[in-house]
């Protein structure tokens, strides 16, 4: 990341972006922009070559076009030299810290909250433990569309799809990961701010994909809490509803 602290762009979202609510969103939005001003002059030295091989080698009286058989060392030099600059460069000094703080330094288990986010068409299941602190057992609360977490704590998503692909995308935490079929994936957020937050599938999966929509609410930790308390309370008096019954049949 020393690069991105001594270039010193602002952590401000890109036009058309939505407003970034994580903590960790204001380095991935000053890399969008680190990789957008050093895309530009790329942009504007190919259109430029573009340009001067259209007057310079234009159709003329007697100008016959030449062919070019065999291979040359050269091309393989040239190849090389752009795949380092415009490939590597990129990804080895600005974006490869960045991403993997994002995707991969989780951050320590005892510091933070485990969702279980079950895909399927075409909605999002969420499941927390109960009071027991474990999952698989009756107090386990299970919410569908709805994912509510407390503001300032490192939230954890384990990712698991029942059918078919989809991309879990909340695009105001800057998160983004796509859920398969037989694999588990994580994906980890702090929100920074309350409030309420979409919730999109970016993969089409079938012919409801437009309304496989969810949302995050973000609350303060003492409302998490009384949230828990309200549904441990109802879950005891109710017992187990349809969203319960699916996670059995899903899990076998």
């Amino acid at each position: 990341m020393w690069l991105l602290e001594r270039l010193n762009l602002p952590q401000q979202a890109p036009w058309g972006f939505p407003e970034n609510a994580s903590t960790h969103g204001g380095e991935i939005d000053r890399l969008f922009w680190i990789l957008t001003w050093f895309s530009l002059p790329v942009l504007i030295g190919i259109i430029g070559f573009i340009v001067y091989c259209l007057v310079r080698f234009r159709r003329a009286e007697g100008r016959r076009a030449s062919y070019i058989t065999g291979f040359r060392a050269s091309w393989v030099t040239w190849l090389l030299v752009a795949v380092l600059l415009l490939v590597e460069l990129p990804m080895d000094l600005l974006s490869e810290e960045a991403w993997a703080k994002a995707t991969m330094k989780f951050p320590k288990p005892e510091e933070s909250l485990f969702v279980q986010v079950y895909a399927e068409q075409f909605a999002w299941n969420f499941r927390y433990p109960g009071g027991d602190g474990r999952y698989g057992t009756p107090d386990d609360i299970t919410k569908i569309n709805q994912m509510i977490v407390p503001v300032g704590k490192p939230i954890v998503c384990v990712l698991r799809s029942r059918d078919v692909v989809h991309s879990f995308c909340v695009p105001n935490f800057r998160v983004k990961l796509d859920v398969m079929p037989g694999a588990t994936r994580r994906v980890w957020f702090e929100a920074a701010k309350p409030g309420k937050y979409e919730i999109a599938c970016t993969e089409l999966c079938g012919l409801g994909h437009y309304r496989m929509r969810g949302f995050v609410t973000v609350v303060s930790p003492e409302e998490y809490e009384a949230w828990l308390t309200e549904e441990a309370q109802e879950l005891e008096e109710y017992g187990p509803g349809d969203d319960v019954r699916k996670w059995e049949l899903w899990q076998g």
